[in-house]
């Protein structure tokens, strides 16, 4: 594998039964990846994953602003702008339900 900086997990779908997204929020997901891949010229498979794991130089380089819904986009981008080598790793996981699961960018993206 080499050297590795970051680590990033992304959910495998099992091929076990399991719930059926709703359209608007798979869409949302999809665009979301597109528009963060694009502005930091990635292909990552996942950039709201459910995991990252760094080397500790690597973490201390860089300071982390944001502890809320855009923390995971501001992780990528300066993931992205140190150009530190980057894997991806598949992690099979139980599905969350809507109601367990994280909570909307309109509820969650804006401070009040």
């Amino acid at each position: 594998m080499g050297h590795v900086d970051v680590v990033f997990g992304f959910h495998i779908p099992t091929g076990d039964a399991h719930r059926v997204l709703y359209f608007w929020h798979s869409v949302g997901g999809d665009v979301l990846i597109l528009l963060s891949n694009a502005a930091t010229d990635s292909n990552l498979t996942d950039t709201e994953n459910f995991f990252k794991i760094f080397l500790r130089e690597t973490l201390d380089s860089s300071t982390i602003e944001e502890s809320r819904f855009s923390f995971e986009l501001e992780v990528t981008a300066k993931v992205a702008a140190g150009r530190w080598r980057i894997y991806e790793v598949g992690i099979r996981s139980q599905e969350r339900t809507y109601e367990g699961g994280r909570r909307s960018a309109g509820a969650m993206g804006f401070r009040h």
